[in-house]
């Protein structure tokens, strides 16, 4: 039983054209349906959602030591809040507000970059180590 399953379903794929066999097809459908509301986020929210106060504390913590790690970011909790996230794009940020960046339009758009860049990645990584698992 299970085997016919898996022969219909391979039949199936075969006989889709090879657009849509290897994913770029819906990679970009959902891309373009995750821009237009991100463009719709902005278009509609002059300010940042959330927590973005505290990654634009933690990006001036790394400026204020040297771009060095900070142990704690002040004014959070009553001792501050650990420095445990990834560092990268706090890194970038302190570096974006080093050459005069407006700190306002970072915190309202490199979010979005980066959720709509780490899907082309992790779809990348998918592919290529889904095709060695089989």
């Amino acid at each position: 039983m299970l085997a016919s399953v898996v022969a219909v379903q391979a039949d199936r794929q075969s006989s889709l054209h090879p657009v849509f066999n290897d994913g770029r097809v819906w990679l970009v459908s959902a891309m373009i349906v995750s821009l237009i509301i991100s463009a719709v986020y902005y278009i509609t929210h002059p300010y940042p959602a959330y927590g973005a106060g505290l990654f634009l504390a933690m990006a001036d913590q790394i400026q204020a030591t040297g771009y060095h790690f900070p142990t704690t970011i002040p004014h959070y909790t009553l001792g501050g809040v650990p420095f445990a996230y990834p560092p990268l794009q706090f890194f970038v940020v302190a570096v974006l507000l080093d050459l005069g960046a407006d700190p306002l339009l970072l915190t309202r758009v490199l979010p979005g970059v980066s959720s709509h860049s780490t899907s082309f990645h992790s779809m990348h990584w998918q592919k290529k180590y889904s095709v060695q698992c089989r």
